[in-house]
C-alpha cells in the first residue's frame, strides 16, 4: 500500500510581517496608522509602569485614521492566530463606544475593512 502524498502546508507568515505589509498598504491608500506596543514580556516594574501610563490589555495593534474619515482600530493576527479573551472584550468595548475595529490576517482583509468603512 502506497501512502498518499500530503498537500504541503502554506508557510506560516509571522504576525509582525503581516502588520508591516498591512501598514504599507494602508499608507499607500492615504491611511495613517500607529502601532500600540502592548505585547511582549515585561518585568514586573516595567509592566506596572506601562499600565500606569495607559497600556490596556487586549488593545488592538494599530490605531488607524484617514483625514476626514475618523479613526478605527485593527487587530493583526497571523493566519493561525486567535483572538484572546482580553482582545475580544476590548474589541466589544471599542465597538460599543463607536470605534470600528477589524481583525485582519492579511493585506486583503485590511483593505476589505477600510473599504467597508468607506475609506477607499
Amino acid at each position: 500500500m502506497t501512502a498518499r502524498p500530503r498537500k504541503p502546508k502554506a508557510p506560516r507568515v509571522p504576525e509582525s510581517a503581516v502588520q508591516i505589509a498591512v501598514r504599507a498598504a494602508l499608507t499607500w491608500h492615504g491611511i495613517r496608522s500607529a502601532h500600540v506596543a502592548n505585547g511582549g514580556s515585561r518585568n514586573p516594574i516595567e509592566a506596572r509602569n506601562l499600565k500606569a501610563q495607559g497600556v490596556l490589555a487586549g488593545f488592538p495593534d494599530l490605531v488607524v485614521w484617514k483625514p476626514g474619515h475618523g479613526m478605527a482600530c485593527i487587530e493583526v493576527k497571523a493566519s493561525d492566530g486567535t483572538v484572546s479573551d482580553a482582545q475580544e472584550a476590548m474589541i466589544a468595548q471599542l465597538e460599543a463606544d463607536g470605534v470600528p475595529v477589524a481583525v485582519v490576517r492579511s493585506v486583503d482583509d485590511a483593505l476589505a475593512a477600510v473599504k467597508a468603512w468607506g475609506w477607499v
